[in-house]
């Protein structure tokens, strides 16, 4: 059986490949391949944004750290964020107390070493902003206040404040803060 099937497939292949026939004229004339231009050969990669400066931006605040246990863990922080409230391009009044909506502030969000607070400079006013505004300052100061601005994705952050107000922020306005916490301690099995 193995021999049968081992001479059809030798007769087969004699058939379709033309090298293989004894009278080059009776195969049929090759056809060209067409040639297909690389599209990645060109590719641009477009520049990343620029990170934002502290010094350059009068409402991003770095805060200042003294010790070397309290740098921020960036991944930390990022671990944060996604505990907020979804982004959306929603605008809305952000208040305080009230009634129970997603734009009740304050609002704050930790993970490890990172704790990140949003809330009013003024309680007895409301600010009209996004989620997707906030989040994007929040990413701003953790990019903006990182201890290396070649590996900001990657390395510990200063943590710091940002003011998204119209007005002067003084009176009024939103602040996104991003501070070190003291990361809670691990559970452990009580033995008794």
């Amino acid at each position: 059986m193995l021999t049968i099937l081992s001479t059809l497939f030798l007769t087969i292949l004699t058939l379709l490949l033309p090298t293989a026939r004894s009278n080059p004229i009776d195969s049929p004339p090759a056809l060209p391949i067409p040639q297909i231009e690389n599209p990645f050969t060109n590719l641009t990669i477009p520049n990343a944004p620029p990170i934002p400066s502290p010094s350059k931006d009068k409402k991003m605040k770095c805060y200042t750290i003294y010790f070397p246990w309290n740098w921020i863990g960036t991944r930390n922080c990022f671990d944060a964020l996604k505990k907020l409230p979804p982004a959306s391009h929603i605008k809305g009044e952000f208040h305080h107390g009230g009634r129970y909506d997603q734009f009740r502030l304050p609002v704050t969000a930790s993970s490890g070493d990172c704790l990140i607070e949003v809330k009013l400079v003024d309680v007895n006013k409301e600010e009209e902003s996004t989620w997707d505004e906030l989040r994007d300052r929040v990413t701003d100061l953790l990019f903006g206040c990182a201890y290396d601005k070649k590996k900001y994705w990657a390395g510990p952050t200063r943590g710091g404040s940002y003011l998204v107000a119209k007005g002067d922020g003084k009176k009024d306005g939103l602040k996104v803060r991003v501070k070190w916490t003291k990361p809670p301690k691990p559970r452990t099995l009580d033995a008794r």
